[in-house]
């Protein structure tokens, strides 16, 4: 089963609604992730998601098993 780990969804406010993955998966959130605890927390995920923790070389070197970084983030509308 795929595992997939948002490190920091309270930075993105709870209004904000997530589709998740229609295919079979573990989802687990973290509202906050200390920098010392996101190789703790990503061990075994395949799908990092993330919006303001950096994930650094020396973090991607310990989890073979993560294959894809999405940042939930969004652009706001200059007018």
């Amino acid at each position: 089963m795929v595992r997939i780990v948002f490190l920091d969804r309270g930075t993105i406010g709870p209004s904000v609604e997530l589709t998740k993955p229609a295919f079979a998966h573990e989802w687990v959130e973290h509202a906050q992730s200390p920098h010392d605890e996101v190789v703790q927390r990503l061990a075994g995920a395949r799908i990092a998601i993330l919006n303001k923790i950096p994930i650094r070389g020396q973090h991607l070197k310990q989890l073979p098993d993560l294959k894809l970084i999405v940042v939930a983030a969004s652009l706001a509308e200059s007018r």
